[in-house]
């Protein structure tokens, strides 16, 4: 994943967390995700992506303006297939997005 400095990670076990990565000057289509891995979702209404980002990782992104987007990864443990990482994005992503404004 392309984080810069606007990205906060969390630890959930020794190899699983999340982080929430903010860009500043990205929208959702500029986030350089693997295309062929890539849906279109929604996240309490605002565009979003749900991406596939490598063996034990997803991501869910989501449009804040035109410019700026803000994206939610995670990643699963090593026995756990990449639905359970994006499950867990699923779950993170709308919490996230509750706590921002459209500023």
């Amino acid at each position: 994943n392309e984080f810069d400095k606007s990205t906060c990670q969390w630890k959930i076990t020794r190899t699983s967390g999340i982080d929430v990565s903010i860009y500043r000057d990205k929208h959702i289509g500029q986030i350089n995700f693997p295309k062929d891995e890539t849906s279109p979702t929604k996240i309490n209404g605002r565009e979003a992506i749900l991406a596939k980002t490598g063996k034990y990782n997803c991501s869910l992104a989501f449009k804040v303006s035109s410019s700026s987007a803000i994206s939610v990864s995670s990643t699963a443990e090593a026995t756990a297939p990449v639905e359970t990482a994006c499950d867990l994005v699923k779950k993170a992503a709308p919490m996230v997005e509750r706590n921002i404004s459209d500023n």
